[in-house]
């Protein structure tokens, strides 16, 4: 397939952003439909919180949804936006998957500032919108990439009743990690930078380039639509990371979903 369909499509969809919910519909490969449309989520700050969802499938001559093997709900991670995973999302959809995707609150082209004003709980939200979408007749995988994974282990263990057939997480932020260091001091630090000054930004001169290595993309997204980019966090974001954590380590025994996890290699 010729991927020069997202600079053809690319003005349209951002012409979305005027927070109409009808939706926009374009194939790739043939028989792969893309739709895109801005769906309403709900907020712990915000009443009418929008976000851009994507949803590709496979679809016959007369735009019919041909026969999927599952869902897959793909979660992205901190610093991205769900375009970050379009080509995963069309390769999946060839391969028999109907694929959910949704930008996150603060990130790609959701509501709300660049990392700004939302905690890790917001984002469960978002999730739930896309779950909300799903054919409740496929088996339904969620898939989180980097902290994607930490919203969605956080909201699976805080709600077990959710039936999912699993969970896929790719390269998982699940913890801290020991080159972190992130001592009593540090994290007494943060807990002031959320509590009094929550938005204050935190490495705004972030290496954005180290987003991703498909340096055709960060040549086109990052250069010249780096807007739908943030390369900073503020003191609550991080807090609201740690504390989900946490959260995880304490509560990880109830969770029961099957699990399937894979890193590009060692963790440093």
């Amino acid at each position: 397939y010729d991927l020069k369909y997202y600079d053809d499509e690319l003005s349209i969809i951002e012409n979305l952003h005027t927070r109409s919910d009808k939706p926009v519909s374009f194939r790739v490969a043939q028989d792969v439909e893309i739709t895109r449309r801005f769906l309403q989520t709900q907020c712990t700050k915000q009443e009418n919180s929008f976000s851009l969802y994507t949803f590709v499938r496979r679809v016959d001559e007369q735009g019919s949804s041909l026969k999927a093997h599952a869902s897959i709900v793909m979660v992205h991670g901190n610093s991205e936006n769900s375009d970050n995973f379009l080509e995963y999302a069309i390769h999946h959809a060839l391969n028999g998957f109907q694929v959910h995707l949704m930008d996150m609150k603060g990130q790609g082209l959701a509501s709300g500032e660049r990392h700004g004003h939302y905690k890790i709980q917001d984002h469960h939200q978002q999730i739930v919108t896309m779950l909300w979408q799903v054919d409740p007749s496929l088996p339904c995988f969620v898939q989180g990439h980097s902290m994607g994974c930490l919203d969605t282990v956080n909201l699976l263990i805080n709600n077990p009743h959710f039936k999912v057939a699993g969970l896929v997480a790719s390269s998982p932020f699940w913890g801290l990690s020991a080159t972190h260091n992130i001592g009593m001091v540090r994290r007494l630090v943060i807990l002031f930078l959320a509590t009094f000054l929550e938005e204050v930004p935190i490495n705004g001169s972030g290496s954005c380039h180290l987003l991703s290595h498909d340096k055709n993309y960060f040549l086109h997204e990052l250069v010249h639509n780096c807007k739908r980019h943030s390369y900073y966090s503020s003191g609550g974001i991080i807090n609201s990371m740690i504390e989900s954590c946490e959260d995880i380590s304490v509560n990880a025994r109830v969770y029961d979903k099957p699990t399937l996890v894979f890193m590009a290699g060692k963790d440093r």
